[in-house]
């Protein structure tokens, strides 16, 4: 059987843990939103890019620019949408792999304290 310093250390090692896993948690939260964010912000430029995509090439196109509204070439303006797309998917990519890192951290994380909270329980 363990001593009781031994356990007041292995119990200080599980809140540690538990503590570090929290701040995991936060940090894996903080990703799903700007993934959602910018799921949003994809399928609106997507849907302004097939708007622009309808369009004759003699149309009108204006961007909102402040309070005013600037005319643009609809070439650019198509240029513009698609680059942004280009940098929202770019940006998803790497948020998930940032999810995908911060999720085998959580599942290494679980197992290390449930190790420790077995070792706790046989202690006593």
């Amino acid at each position: 059987m363990a001593t009781a310093g031994g356990n007041s250390r292995l119990q200080q090692q599980l809140e540690e843990k538990i503590s570090a896993f929290r701040g995991v948690q936060k940090e894996a939260q903080s990703c799903f939103e700007r993934r959602q964010k910018y799921s949003q912000q994809l399928n609106e430029s997507e849907m302004v890019l097939k708007e622009l995509e309808l369009l004759d090439d003699e149309a009108n196109v204006y961007k909102l620019v402040g309070p005013a509204l600037i005319k643009q070439d609809l070439v650019e303006a198509k240029s513009n949408v698609s680059k942004r797309v280009e940098y929202i998917q770019n940006e998803m990519k790497r948020i998930e792999s940032n999810v995908k890192g911060i999720e085998s951290k959580q599942s290494q994380m679980q197992e290390e304290i449930l190790g420790l909270q077995q070792q706790l329980k046989s202690a006593q």
